[in-house]
């Protein structure tokens, strides 16, 4: 029947190969490529939170108890975010993800370096302003770590999309780990600021790496759309 053709047509690229053909087809995407190393950098910039009550405590003297309850920002800012982008993220078009999330990023390379130069903040205002500023990374970067990649798993791994998401996570995951072995010793041998210096840097390898994932996922949407333009 038509519906039946329809449905054929419709059915994935991934969906009749083997978990070995969609390991090689992956490893032939640059956007998987892209995607990965931005999930890297940016669990890395999200793990900042483990670390929060130890910098709130030794640049700002907090004591135990209002580090741990000041450090809740970032989750904060993460809810807040999450909330905000489920209302706008599917209304804008791939070309404007890619100014939209890239300023979100970027506006988290200068949180990070605010909180690196906190000491050009006058005294009396440090310790609201770190808070508000941390809000504001967790509010800034968690769309970007969030969204593209649970979109992209979905629209690219047909029936491996959940192995696709396993994948890009063991990543993240990976490097978050040796981030929280080696980011303790650096902060207790090199002081905070050599710490943030380096957390900056992941956040620019994170931007970088996310503005052109998004560029080659909206050529490849705008290359797909004109193929279908001249089938049909």
């Amino acid at each position: 029947t038509s519906s039946d053709k329809q449905a054929q047509t419709a059915q994935h690229a991934l969906d009749q190969t083997t978990l070995w053909q969609a390991c090689v087809a992956f490893a032939q995407s640059g956007r998987f490529w892209l995607i990965g190393f931005s999930i890297v950098f940016l669990t890395v910039c999200m793990d900042f939170v483990h670390f929060i009550p130890a910098y709130l405590a030794a640049e700002l003297d907090f004591s135990a108890a209002s580090s741990s309850a000041a450090g809740t920002a970032f989750p904060m800012g993460m809810f807040a975010a999450l909330l905000i982008t489920s209302f706008y993220y599917d209304r804008l078009s791939k070309l404007q993800l890619i100014g939209v999330i890239g300023c979100q990023l970027l506006f988290s390379a200068g949180a990070v370096l605010l909180l690196w130069h906190l000491d050009i903040v006058p005294e009396s205002m440090r310790s609201e302003v770190a808070i508000t500023t941390i809000f504001l990374l967790g509010l800034a970067i968690s769309p970007a770590y969030y969204v593209p990649m649970s979109v992209f798993s979905v629209a690219f791994g047909g029936k491996h999309a959940g192995f696709l998401v396993a994948v890009i996570d063991i990543f993240g995951y990976a490097a978050a780990m040796l981030f929280n072995y080696f980011g303790g010793t650096i902060a207790k041998d090199h002081g905070w600021p050599t710490f943030l210096s380096l957390l900056l840097a992941v956040t620019l390898l994170a931007m970088i790496c996310m503005v052109s994932f998004l560029i080659l996922d909206w050529k490849s949407t705008r290359s797909k759309a004109r193929f279908e333009g001249e089938t049909a």
